[in-house]
Protein backbone atom coordinates (compact mmCIF):
# COMPACT_ATOMS: atom_id res chain seq x y z
CA UNK A 1 0.00 0.00 0.00
CA UNK A 2 2.65 2.25 0.72
CA UNK A 3 4.53 1.38 -2.61
CA UNK A 4 1.40 2.38 -4.18
CA UNK A 5 1.12 5.80 -2.60
CA UNK A 6 4.71 6.40 -3.16
CA UNK A 7 4.31 5.39 -6.79
CA UNK A 8 1.46 7.84 -7.38
CA UNK A 9 2.88 10.91 -6.19
CA UNK A 10 6.42 10.24 -8.08
CA UNK A 11 4.07 10.08 -10.79
CA UNK A 12 2.08 13.31 -10.43
CA UNK A 13 5.09 15.07 -9.94
CA UNK A 14 6.47 14.34 -12.90
CA UNK A 15 3.66 14.75 -15.22
CA UNK A 16 2.01 17.81 -13.71
CA UNK A 17 1.53 20.56 -11.37
CA UNK A 18 1.22 19.27 -7.95
CA UNK A 19 -2.41 20.34 -6.32
CA UNK A 20 -2.22 18.60 -3.23
CA UNK A 21 0.99 16.97 -1.46
CA UNK A 22 1.59 13.84 -0.20
CA UNK A 23 0.76 13.43 3.35
CA UNK A 24 -0.40 17.00 3.64
CA UNK A 25 -1.64 20.58 2.41
CA UNK A 26 0.26 22.13 -0.85
CA UNK A 27 3.32 24.64 -0.19
CA UNK A 28 3.75 27.00 -2.83
CA UNK A 29 7.42 27.39 -4.07
CA UNK A 30 8.96 31.21 -3.73
CA UNK A 31 10.69 32.79 -6.72
CA UNK A 32 13.18 34.70 -5.81
CA UNK A 33 13.49 37.82 -8.04
CA UNK A 34 17.44 39.74 -7.59
CA UNK A 35 16.70 43.61 -7.98
CA UNK A 36 20.07 45.35 -8.95
CA UNK A 37 21.23 47.56 -6.24
CA UNK A 38 21.30 51.47 -7.32
CA UNK A 39 24.63 53.36 -5.94
CA UNK A 40 23.94 55.65 -3.16
CA UNK A 41 24.10 59.39 -4.09
CA UNK A 42 26.54 60.07 -1.60
CA UNK A 43 28.55 57.05 -2.68
CA UNK A 44 28.53 58.54 -6.14
CA UNK A 45 29.83 61.64 -5.21
CA UNK A 46 32.64 60.25 -2.81
CA UNK A 47 33.75 58.31 -5.85
CA UNK A 48 33.54 61.15 -8.77
CA UNK A 49 35.73 63.07 -5.96
CA UNK A 50 38.47 60.43 -5.36
CA UNK A 51 38.59 59.84 -9.15
CA UNK A 52 38.68 63.37 -9.86
CA UNK A 53 41.51 63.75 -7.08
CA UNK A 54 43.45 60.72 -8.62
CA UNK A 55 42.97 62.91 -12.39
CA UNK A 56 40.38 60.38 -13.54
CA UNK A 57 38.68 63.03 -15.85
CA UNK A 58 36.48 60.29 -17.69
CA UNK A 59 35.49 58.78 -14.72
CA UNK A 60 34.74 61.09 -12.39
CA UNK A 61 32.80 63.25 -15.12
CA UNK A 62 30.44 59.90 -15.16
CA UNK A 63 30.10 59.27 -11.77
CA UNK A 64 28.71 62.84 -11.81
CA UNK A 65 26.44 62.75 -14.38
CA UNK A 66 24.90 59.98 -12.54
CA UNK A 67 24.70 61.16 -9.18
CA UNK A 68 23.14 64.42 -10.73
CA UNK A 69 20.40 61.91 -12.93
CA UNK A 70 19.82 60.17 -9.55
CA UNK A 71 19.32 62.98 -7.48
CA UNK A 72 18.56 66.16 -9.77
CA UNK A 73 20.22 68.06 -7.40
CA UNK A 74 21.53 71.52 -8.90
CA UNK A 75 24.34 71.25 -6.35
CA UNK A 76 26.03 68.19 -8.29
CA UNK A 77 25.65 70.23 -11.27
CA UNK A 78 27.42 72.71 -10.62
CA UNK A 79 30.02 70.80 -9.00
CA UNK A 80 30.47 68.87 -11.98
CA UNK A 81 30.22 71.74 -14.24
CA UNK A 82 33.19 73.64 -12.20
CA UNK A 83 35.46 70.47 -12.12
CA UNK A 84 35.38 69.82 -15.51
CA UNK A 85 36.39 74.07 -15.97
CA UNK A 86 39.49 73.22 -13.80
CA UNK A 87 40.14 69.90 -15.62
CA UNK A 88 40.29 71.62 -19.20
CA UNK A 89 37.42 70.69 -20.18
CA UNK A 90 35.61 73.80 -20.73
CA UNK A 91 32.79 72.24 -24.44
CA UNK A 92 32.05 69.71 -21.38
CA UNK A 93 31.41 71.85 -19.14
CA UNK A 94 28.90 74.12 -21.91
CA UNK A 95 27.29 71.16 -22.52
CA UNK A 96 26.49 69.91 -18.97
CA UNK A 97 25.26 73.13 -18.22
CA UNK A 98 23.36 74.41 -21.47
CA UNK A 99 21.16 71.17 -20.76
CA UNK A 100 19.71 72.50 -17.64
CA UNK A 101 19.87 76.42 -18.76
CA UNK A 102 17.45 75.18 -21.60
CA UNK A 103 15.11 73.20 -19.66
CA UNK A 104 14.97 75.89 -17.21
CA UNK A 105 13.80 79.08 -18.60
CA UNK A 106 13.21 80.93 -15.32
CA UNK A 107 16.04 79.95 -13.05
CA UNK A 108 19.10 82.28 -13.05
CA UNK A 109 21.18 80.19 -11.64
CA UNK A 110 20.90 77.97 -14.69
CA UNK A 111 21.96 80.96 -16.56
CA UNK A 112 24.80 82.07 -14.22
CA UNK A 113 25.94 78.73 -14.60
CA UNK A 114 26.04 78.26 -18.52
CA UNK A 115 27.53 81.27 -19.08
CA UNK A 116 30.85 81.21 -16.37
CA UNK A 117 31.04 77.64 -18.58
CA UNK A 118 30.90 80.01 -21.78
CA UNK A 119 33.47 82.39 -20.00
CA UNK A 120 35.81 79.49 -19.04
CA UNK A 121 35.78 78.58 -22.41
CA UNK A 122 36.63 81.75 -24.01
CA UNK A 123 33.30 82.55 -25.43
CA UNK A 124 32.56 86.14 -25.08
CA UNK A 125 30.16 86.87 -27.65
CA UNK A 126 28.20 83.83 -26.61
CA UNK A 127 28.76 84.68 -22.77
CA UNK A 128 27.72 88.41 -23.41
CA UNK A 129 24.16 86.93 -25.03
CA UNK A 130 23.81 85.10 -21.83
CA UNK A 131 24.65 87.37 -19.25
CA UNK A 132 21.98 89.97 -21.23
CA UNK A 133 19.54 87.62 -20.59
CA UNK A 134 20.58 87.33 -16.76
CA UNK A 135 20.03 90.93 -16.42
CA UNK A 136 16.76 90.76 -18.18
CA UNK A 137 15.29 88.35 -15.66
CA UNK A 138 17.04 89.82 -12.68
CA UNK A 139 18.64 93.64 -13.06
CA UNK A 140 19.18 93.89 -9.10
CA UNK A 141 21.39 90.93 -8.70
CA UNK A 142 24.93 91.51 -9.08
CA UNK A 143 26.33 88.15 -10.83
CA UNK A 144 25.05 89.13 -14.37
CA UNK A 145 26.89 92.56 -14.49
CA UNK A 146 30.09 90.34 -13.46
CA UNK A 147 29.94 87.75 -16.60
CA UNK A 148 28.86 90.26 -18.48
CA UNK A 149 32.12 92.68 -17.55
CA UNK A 150 34.14 89.75 -18.00
CA UNK A 151 32.68 88.71 -21.38
CA UNK A 152 33.42 92.53 -22.55
CA UNK A 153 37.46 91.98 -21.15
CA UNK A 154 37.31 89.16 -23.61
CA UNK A 155 35.87 91.03 -26.42
CA UNK A 156 38.55 93.67 -25.60
CA UNK A 157 35.54 96.02 -24.62
CA UNK A 158 37.88 97.28 -21.59
CA UNK A 159 36.24 100.58 -20.51
CA UNK A 160 32.52 99.02 -21.10
CA UNK A 161 33.83 95.81 -19.06
CA UNK A 162 34.97 98.09 -16.12
CA UNK A 163 31.64 99.64 -15.72
CA UNK A 164 30.10 96.49 -15.56
CA UNK A 165 32.31 95.20 -13.26
CA UNK A 166 32.29 97.87 -11.09
CA UNK A 167 28.35 98.11 -11.17
CA UNK A 168 28.53 94.47 -9.77
CA UNK A 169 31.17 95.48 -7.06
CA UNK A 170 28.56 98.74 -5.86
CA UNK A 171 25.37 95.92 -6.07
CA UNK A 172 27.47 92.84 -3.81
CA UNK A 173 30.73 94.72 -2.06
CA UNK A 174 31.23 91.66 0.03
CA UNK A 175 31.78 89.09 -2.73
CA UNK A 176 35.38 88.58 -2.99
CA UNK A 177 34.86 86.98 -6.81
CA UNK A 178 33.58 90.46 -7.91
CA UNK A 179 36.37 92.36 -6.50
CA UNK A 180 38.92 89.75 -8.43
CA UNK A 181 37.26 89.91 -11.46
CA UNK A 182 37.71 93.77 -11.19
CA UNK A 183 40.88 93.73 -10.04
CA UNK A 184 41.91 91.40 -12.90
CA UNK A 185 40.11 93.87 -15.80
CA UNK A 186 42.35 97.15 -13.65
CA UNK A 187 45.57 94.92 -13.97
CA UNK A 188 45.29 93.77 -17.62
CA UNK A 189 44.67 97.75 -18.69
CA UNK A 190 48.13 98.70 -16.47
CA UNK A 191 46.03 99.98 -13.99
CA UNK A 192 47.72 98.36 -10.86
CA UNK A 193 47.27 100.74 -8.43
CA UNK A 194 43.45 100.26 -8.77
CA UNK A 195 44.31 96.41 -9.11
CA UNK A 196 45.91 96.40 -6.41
CA UNK A 197 43.30 97.71 -4.01
CA UNK A 198 40.49 95.63 -5.50
CA UNK A 199 42.36 92.42 -4.84
CA UNK A 200 42.99 93.45 -0.95
CA UNK A 201 39.47 93.83 -0.96
CA UNK A 202 39.25 90.30 -2.06
CA UNK A 203 41.83 88.70 0.28
CA UNK A 204 39.80 90.82 3.15
CA UNK A 205 36.79 89.35 1.92
CA UNK A 206 38.32 85.77 1.67
CA UNK A 207 41.34 85.24 3.18
CA UNK A 208 41.61 81.08 3.12
CA UNK A 209 41.35 81.40 -0.59
CA UNK A 210 44.89 80.75 -2.11
CA UNK A 211 43.91 82.55 -5.56
CA UNK A 212 42.60 85.96 -4.64
CA UNK A 213 46.55 86.01 -2.19
CA UNK A 214 48.18 85.26 -5.14
CA UNK A 215 46.56 88.13 -7.15
CA UNK A 216 47.39 90.57 -4.70
CA UNK A 217 51.54 89.57 -4.55
CA UNK A 218 51.13 89.63 -8.43
CA UNK A 219 49.89 93.40 -8.12
CA UNK A 220 52.31 94.17 -5.74
CA UNK A 221 55.46 92.95 -7.29
CA UNK A 222 53.93 94.55 -10.21
CA UNK A 223 54.33 98.10 -7.47
CA UNK A 224 57.61 97.05 -6.80
CA UNK A 225 56.79 96.21 -3.56
CA UNK A 226 58.74 92.98 -3.75
CA UNK A 227 58.87 92.12 0.00
CA UNK A 228 55.34 92.05 0.70
CA UNK A 229 54.45 90.56 -2.73
CA UNK A 230 56.65 87.56 -1.39
CA UNK A 231 54.73 87.49 1.69
CA UNK A 232 51.19 86.61 -0.09
CA UNK A 233 53.09 84.83 -2.69
CA UNK A 234 54.05 82.08 -0.17
CA UNK A 235 50.81 82.64 1.85
CA UNK A 236 49.28 81.46 -1.12
CA UNK A 237 51.59 78.01 -1.02
CA UNK A 238 51.38 77.41 2.12
CA UNK A 239 47.38 77.30 1.44
CA UNK A 240 47.62 75.54 -1.37
CA UNK A 241 51.14 73.74 -2.55
CA UNK A 242 49.83 72.14 -5.86
CA UNK A 243 48.85 76.44 -7.05
CA UNK A 244 50.67 76.28 -10.05
CA UNK A 245 50.21 79.88 -10.59
CA UNK A 246 51.56 80.79 -7.19
CA UNK A 247 54.84 79.59 -8.22
CA UNK A 248 54.81 81.24 -11.40
CA UNK A 249 53.83 84.60 -10.13
CA UNK A 250 56.92 83.81 -7.39
CA UNK A 251 59.55 82.46 -9.71
CA UNK A 252 59.03 86.50 -11.72
CA UNK A 253 59.62 87.97 -8.23
CA UNK A 254 62.61 86.28 -7.97
CA UNK A 255 63.72 86.97 -11.27
CA UNK A 256 63.11 90.68 -10.64
CA UNK A 257 64.79 90.93 -6.89
CA UNK A 258 67.65 89.25 -8.94
CA UNK A 259 67.98 92.27 -11.52
CA UNK A 260 67.64 94.69 -8.71
CA UNK A 261 70.55 93.00 -6.59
Amino acid sequence: MLRGLLGFCLAVSLTGPLVLGCGGSEKPVKTAKKKAKKKDVRALLSEARDEAKAGEVDAADELYAEAYDAAGDFEILEERVDFLIHAGKATRAQEAAKVYYDKNPTEAKGYTLYAEALLAGAKGQEALEIADQLIGLNGEAAVGYEKKGRALVLLERDEEALDQLRKAVSIDNDNADYHVALGLALHKLGKIDEAQLSFRAAVKRSPDDAMVHVYLGMALRDQSNLDEALSFLEKAIEMDARNGRAYFELGLLYNRKGKQA
